[in-house]
């Protein structure tokens, strides 16, 4: 005679199985990552040479790069151990976006609610940033893995280990610095204070960022070297796809306000602060890449919170589909992101 199943226990077992579900998916995540930077499949990073010299020099003086180099503290210290114990180059960088996937893995598994909302949101960071961080500007891409834990503790009223996350994002890379009071911002509920909170930080930023940029020549050699060489060559490009693209999203977030979860509506106003710095530091090509670059990857919890609200999925889910196809076409399709003779990468896809 059939037994009755408890309901409780069903639901244990529910989430056990999820949990180990998951539990392959972060190792998959991470192993693709692996995989994908080893192999250099997709052709050759445009970064890879600078950290490969990089690399031999810590093999040769150690710490001591940190006076020859700009790179950040923490990524050095992670890089210097690393070399130490791994003699091939290649081994050594695939190693650390490894661990850069590891940690992005978990953040998506954390803010997903299901296992198909988790695999569409993981699709999306791979096509849409993968290539530009991880393969690219991979301090980057530490100081943002860092910063996507951060928001989730913040988000989650645990601002002691979101500002510890914060502390290690800047600790790997300096531009953190730049999105973390964007992070404590206390929830809004009106659209109309996320676009006046935007407006205000695009005014400010128009209005001082010859001063701002001035000023921190004086404390960080990146920034004397770019005043003095300037901030990138090319024009910073005012629309392009993927702007419009966010725009438009950001337009619709903004008429349906209503329909957004709290955390939706957070990440919206992360969207427009980093909109406020691109177009108001438009005269920094560099800067305001690299800002809006940082901003635009807290989209994945907009994603990951979005696709599972009927009220709001169709265009989530549409938002998702043209970034995968527009991303794939500018990193991999169109040839010109790999193998480019480009110099600045940090402006390449904007072109």
């Amino acid at each position: 005679m059939n037994q009755a199943i408890n309901p409780n226990t069903k639901k244990i077992s529910t989430l056990i199985s999820y949990k180990r579900e998951s539990f392959y998916f972060v190792l998959f995540f991470t192993l693709i990552g692996f995989v994908l930077s080893f192999s250099q499949i997709l052709g050759n990073s445009p970064d890879y040479d600078n950290y490969e010299i990089f690399f031999d020099l810590l093999g040769k003086i150690g710490l001591d790069a940190l006076d020859q180099y700009r790179f950040e503290p923490g990524f050095t210290t992670v890089a210097f151990m690393l070399t130490f114990f791994i003699s091939s180059n290649l081994l050594v960088y695939s190693t650390i976006v490894s661990c850069v996937m590891l940690i992005k893995g978990v953040v998506i598994y954390l803010v997903s609610p299901t296992k198909k909302v988790m695999f569409v949101t993981a699709i999306f960071y791979f096509a849409r940033y993968f290539s530009l961080h991880e393969l690219t500007q991979l301090r980057a891409a530490c100081g943002v893995g860092f910063l996507l834990i951060a928001g989730y503790f913040i988000w989650s009223q645990n601002r002691r280990l979101g500002l510890l996350a914060c502390a290690t994002g800047v600790a790997f890379h300096f531009s953190s610095l730049a999105l973390i009071p964007a992070l404590l911002v206390r929830p809004i509920t009106k659209y109309w204070h996320a676009v006046l909170i935007a407006s205000l930080a695009y005014v400010t930023i128009l209005l001082s960022s010859n001063f701002v940029a001035g000023v921190m020549g004086n404390y960080m050699t990146v920034f004397n070297e770019y005043n003095n060489t300037g901030f990138g060559d090319q024009a910073v490009s005012l629309m392009t796809p993927p702007l419009l693209l966010d725009w438009l999203m950001i337009a619709t977030s903004l008429v349906m306000w209503q329909h957004l979860s709290p955390l939706m509506r957070q990440i919206v106003l992360l969207e427009l602060i980093g909109m406020a710095i691109f177009y108001g530091a438009k005269d920094f090509p560099v800067v305001a890449h690299r800002m809006r670059e940082f901003y635009s990857v807290f989209w994945v919890f907009f994603v990951a919170d979005g696709l599972k609200r009927k009220s709001i999925n169709v265009p989530v889910s549409l938002f998702v589909f043209a970034s995968i196809v527009i991303y794939l076409y500018l990193f991999v399709i169109s040839g010109r992101f790999f193998d480019s003779v480009y110099e600045d990468h940090s402006i390449r896809m904007h072109m």
